[in-house]
């Protein structure tokens, strides 16, 4: 299987799009305070309107700017996401009912602001380490130098996805940090052979393995807040670094890539098994959810059969939630804090179930790095699997992304999980 899907995107980053979007700094907090910041960026009291909003129509916003309520605040940004696939300019681009929509929205400067990380934006830069801005390109952002690539070992909640669509390659290094932590750490060592001014590593594909080096530099906005993807861990580059070498091997780049090249990574609907398997090698699995094909096998009993008897997955699996909230009925935003048409790193089933029965929750961690609380849906309290090769001792739940998630909601929500064999 190909890592390109034919398809929309994957849905936006709302916390990512919204600090652009209102060039304000955020306290990432608890979800309270993201909540609060969110509900200001896009200006709308019902929070839920903005994340659950219903069906998305593809590459048009119905009703255009008039009337517009929480929903279309968000899914207009994600129609500029589906419409536009080939390089064009500014100013192309900012002319189309989709954008003008989006203008009615949040103004010019906000939507100029962030539509490079939305679409292909021909003249959109990120200005080189010390590069003086050019008159005509839009700035995007500059290069700097990253000092640390991993503290230690690359934790599972290291990875946070940034203002592109590619929560399947995020999900995909969680994963990988959390069922195979010893090999991913030696992995990410194994980047900087002998070369302290490099990151390389080898993505996989079936002609073999490729090997792909980057300058140790990141693009950063200009309050020196990472463009794209970034770890918790404030200073520690090999999430993002990564991801910089992947979109400089999808476009075959030799420098530094660009808003535009970054956006090949999002432009289309690639699949997380498909990701992990670039990264790691093996082979790839899929499962899709059997509740519109008439299977009796629920994906929550899939995810405890790739268990072991702590209950932790052995294979690195992701998960995504259907592309359309229509498949989910009313286990939408408001009620599970799920984001539809979105990965996911799946690390486990409470209790521990090395059978095939169906868990009572699956913990999962979302590639945004922010956790939403449902108390009818999420369990409570630490998760203490105990010592092992994979996974970790202890995990504090509905903190950092991390949430174990009623097997039932999983079970309808989720369109398929996916994994990768040695």
């Amino acid at each position: 299987m190909s890592v390109l899907q034919a398809g929309r995107t994957w849905a936006v980053n709302p916390v990512a799009i919204g600090l652009q979007i209102s060039g304000a700094k955020m306290d990432a907090g608890d979800w309270a305070a993201i909540e609060r910041f969110l509900q200001k960026a896009y200006q709308a009291d019902d929070l839920g309107a903005v994340l659950e909003g219903g069906a998305r129509t593809h590459g048009t916003v119905e009703g255009g700017a008039a009337g517009t309520g929480g929903a279309l605040r968000l899914r207009v940004l994600q129609a500029l996401a589906d419409l536009v696939e080939d390089p064009q300019r500014l100013d192309q681009a900012m002319d189309t009912p989709t954008a003008r929509a989006a203008v009615a929205l949040y103004g010019v400067e906000a939507v100029q602001r962030v539509l490079p990380f939305l679409v292909p934006i021909a003249n959109a830069v990120i200005l080189p380490q010390g590069g003086a801005p050019a008159t005509d390109p839009l700035h995007s952002g500059r290069y700097a130098p990253v000092d640390v690539v991993c503290s230690g070992s690359a934790s599972f909640l290291d990875p946070v996805q940034g203002l592109i669509g590619d929560c399947y390659l995020v999900g995909a290094m969680i994963a990988l940090a959390w069922s195979k932590p010893a090999r991913w750490t030696k992995a990410i060592a194994a980047s900087r052979p002998g070369d302290a001014t490099r990151f390389t590593f080898g993505f996989h594909g079936d002609g073999g393995t490729t090997r792909q080096s980057t300058a140790l530099t990141l693009p950063f906005d200009a309050d020196a807040r990472p463009l794209y993807a970034h770890s918790l861990q404030a200073g520690e580059a090999w999430p993002g670094l990564l991801e910089k070498a992947f979109a400089m091997h999808v476009c075959d780049l030799a420098g530094d890539p660009q808003p535009v090249h970054y956006q090949r990574l999002s432009a289309r609907r690639r699949l997380p098994p498909s990701a992990t398997r670039a990264l790691f090698g093996g082979r790839e699995r899929k499962r899709p959810n059997d509740r519109y094909g008439g299977g009796d096998l629920p994906l929550s009993a899939v995810v405890a059969s790739r268990c072991d008897a702590r209950g932790v997955t052995r294979d690195p699996l992701t998960a995504w939630t259907w592309n359309d909230t229509a498949y989910m009925g009313e286990l939408g935003w408001r009620t599970t804090g799920l984001i539809d048409n979105h990965a996911y790193a799946v690390l486990g089933v409470l209790p521990a179930q090395p059978s095939r029965h169906p868990p009572a929750h699956v913990v999962l961690r979302n590639p945004l790095g922010c956790s939403v609380f449902r108390p009818d849906g999420h369990a409570t309290g630490p998760w203490t699997p105990g010592e092992g090769p994979n996974g970790a001792a202890h995990v504090l739940l509905n903190a950092n992304g991390v949430t174990a998630l009623r097997a039932d909601w999983f079970d309808r929500c989720f369109e398929a999980v996916g994994w990768v064999e040695d």
